[in-house]
């Protein structure tokens, strides 16, 4: 039976999740995903596990930060004055705002998750979502495409 070797065009489907077992993102099995390897669909460290893998096979795979969204930045979390907003948002814990910041003398959008919100203040963090978090895929083999 055919293995995969690194550079085939395989479909798949998966379970992503953090360490407490939130899934952060699926493809369902009944629903597979054609992806090619080695076009930057997938983690590196998840394509290197799947190396070796025969149709019909699953693999879980832990990837940690460094690997994945790298570590949480304190320095990207940032406390603004509630009156920058006005009146015209109402910003709540969790929300993600698109802000503009100046980034080597460019404005940019970035996101930012609202962490923490008071009468005088509203915590952002501009780090990813999945900062800091180690991610573990399931991934099911279901077919290696003989290109």
């Amino acid at each position: 039976m055919q293995k995969i070797q690194g550079n085939e065009r395989i479909l798949i489907s998966m379970t992503a999740n953090v360490e407490n077992g939130e899934v952060f993102d699926e493809i369902p099995i009944d629903q597979p995903l054609e992806v090619q390897l080695g076009s930057g669909k997938l983690f590196e460290t998840v394509e290197k596990a799947l190396i070796g893998m025969q149709s019909g096979e699953s693999r879980t795979v832990q990837i940690p930060p460094e690997y994945a969204y790298g570590p949480e930045h304190k320095n990207l979390i940032h406390s603004l004055n509630r009156n920058v907003f006005g009146d015209k948002l109402s910003p709540e814990p969790g929300m993600v705002l698109s802000l503009t910041v100046d980034k080597d003398g460019s404005k940019e959008k970035v996101p930012a998750t609202v962490m923490m919100v008071n009468d005088e203040e509203i915590v952002v963090n501009f780090n990813h979502p999945l900062a800091g978090q180690t991610l573990v895929y399931t991934v099911n083999l279901h077919q290696i495409f003989n290109d």
